[in-house]
């Protein structure tokens, strides 16, 4: 699959940033590298809209700031080649290590995760999911039944199973994802966990002790009706994939669909929120 890597100048670069970067993953972008004075993005080349990217953006930014940008395609070849020249480990607390196969050194851990890499969200890289990752090592897991909407590489339902978890099921909507995320779980020999293509839907009359959304917050917000339903009383609720800016209004749609924040956490400019369903 070829990608398209568009590269946005801003002037000022802060906070239009962070706005240009959440407008971007809204409209399906991927993945993004953040280096003032130049945001870029990366979307598979037949997702990409050029007016639609011209609507979201540059017709809606303020008459003050400087909006510009370029773009260039990468061969698919190519990129994987780049990521995977790339790709460092993810430490976490020490405790875990998320690497790749190709990587040594990594019997100093507690717990491994291997992860195949491609061009899929949440390698352990990003903010969210470090977050995510950092949280599950401090929970008891053990018999639990965890959801994971939205689950990219399978890194975060693949942790779940090595931290105990009985039974684990991971929706992914991306073909790609879904294909590296089944590949993932092989590599790591898991046998608790069920990956189906789709969105939460899928999961209709099934309840899990811990559900986890790792996703943009439109669709979190779209998506809570579901998560109450899906989770056991007292059941735990683990958001991320937002930025802090956003946490106000996550709370306060969390809070109408029976849920009571109990945690939450930043890592730069992105948060977690952590849930318990009302009894």
């Amino acid at each position: 699959m070829n990608y398209i890597c568009l590269n946005i100048q801003l002037k000022p670069f802060h906070p239009w940033n962070e706005i240009v970067i959440a407008q971007l993953a809204e409209i399906g972008f991927e993945s993004f590298e953040d280096d003032a004075p130049e945001v870029k993005g990366y979307i598979p080349e037949g997702d990409f809209d050029e007016l639609l990217l011209q609507n979201t953006i540059l017709y809606n930014s303020p008459t003050d700031v400087s909006v510009a940008f370029s773009k260039n395609l990468i061969a698919s070849e190519n990129w994987n080649a780049n990521w995977e020249a790339d790709y460092a480990p993810v430490i976490v607390n020490k405790e875990l290590i998320i690497a790749a196969p190709f990587h040594s050194n990594l019997e100093n851990f507690t717990h491994k995760v291997l992860i195949q890499p491609q061009m899929s969200f949440g390698t352990g890289h990003h903010q969210t999911t470090f977050l995510i990752a950092e949280l599950l090592l401090t929970l008891d897991l053990k018999d639990k039944i965890v959801f994971d909407i939205g689950t990219g590489t399978g890194v975060l339902a693949i942790l779940s199973e090595k931290l105990g978890a009985k039974s684990i099921i991971g929706t992914e909507i991306d073909q790609g994802s879904f294909e590296n995320a089944i590949e993932n779980i092989a590599l790591n020999h898991s046998e608790k966990i069920e990956v189906v293509k789709g969105d939460i839907d899928l999961l209709e009359g099934k309840k899990s002790d811990i559900l986890i959304a790792n996703i943009n917050r439109n669709v979190l917000i779209q998506h809570l009706p579901y998560y109450t339903n899906n989770l056991k009383p007292d059941g735990s609720l683990i958001l991320s994939g937002f930025f802090t800016n956003d946490n106000e209004i996550l709370i306060d749609a969390a809070k109408n669909s029976n849920f009571t924040l109990t945690m939450e956490k930043q890592k730069e400019e992105w948060s977690m929120l952590v849930f318990k369903k009302s009894a």
